[in-house]
């Protein structure tokens, strides 16, 4: 089976001394002298877990002027951004991995526009004090937004897992044949709607999808097949 970008992304999140590494980051730049300090983690270990973060792409290095007159330092800095969801419950297993390294958006809501007009203002506050009180109160707005939105996708959540629960015990009743019901289900969970698509998901040849779909078809049970792209 082909290894997502999802699971190296998991496999290299998995050691909870990269994730506090990468938490670090986030906030500035750090030496590797000065994480192993931070984490109590000796530094010898905290260059493989930085090798293995720089292998995948997640921090990158930059060598910079010692501040007491010695050699260059290597100093790390984090560069991607992802956001990991993962839905699990009796009747449902999700996953999901957006990036958003190049955000686009192509209408902004109205209330994304207000806070993203503040920033820009925001940005050319000369005085410091100021500015670090106006950004202080914009990463406010957006987390109580940000609050908001994950109540009602919960709510949402609650309310798919029941009725992916009715679905699926419906399902089993309607088809004896295990195949059958793994295509159905894949149609329902994952909204797979080509011939490919559900190939692909399932290891089943495309052949075999078809013929499966048209036996549905005479049981009077109907999916909606789209054509391939090509």
């Amino acid at each position: 089976m082909k290894r997502t970008e999802l699971d190296k992304l998991l496999s290299v999140l998995e050691n909870p001394i990269r994730r506090q590494i990468l938490a670090k980051l986030s906030k500035e730049r750090h030496y590797p002298l000065q994480l192993s300090k931070e984490l109590n983690v000796s530094q010898q270990a905290i260059m493989k877990h930085l090798k293995v973060l720089e292998d995948n792409e997640l921090v990158m290095v930059v060598e910079e002027k010692s501040t007491v007159g010695g050699p260059p330092r290597k100093s790390y800095f984090s560069t991607k951004r992802y956001s990991i969801r993962i839905d699990m419950g009796p009747s449902m297993f999700s996953t999901d991995l957006q990036s958003f390294n190049e955000p686009e958006i192509e209408q902004e809501p109205k209330s994304y526009k207000e806070i993203k007009d503040k920033y820009e203002t925001v940005c050319s506050e000369e005085e410091l004090n100021k500015k670090f009180a106006e950004l202080k109160k914009l990463v406010k707005e957006i987390n109580m937004k940000l609050r908001d939105l994950e109540k009602q996708r919960t709510d949402l959540i609650n309310l798919r897992e029941g009725i992916l629960k009715e679905t699926h015990d419906t399902i089993r009743d309607l088809c004896m044949d295990y195949d059958e019901r793994k295509i159905l289900y894949s149609v329902i969970d994952h909204n797979l709607r080509t011939l490919e698509a559900i190939s692909e998901r399932l290891n089943l040849r495309e052949r075999v999808v078809l013929d499966i779909v048209q036996q549905l078809a005479k049981q009077r049970i109907l999916i909606e097949l789209e054509e391939d792209e090509e």
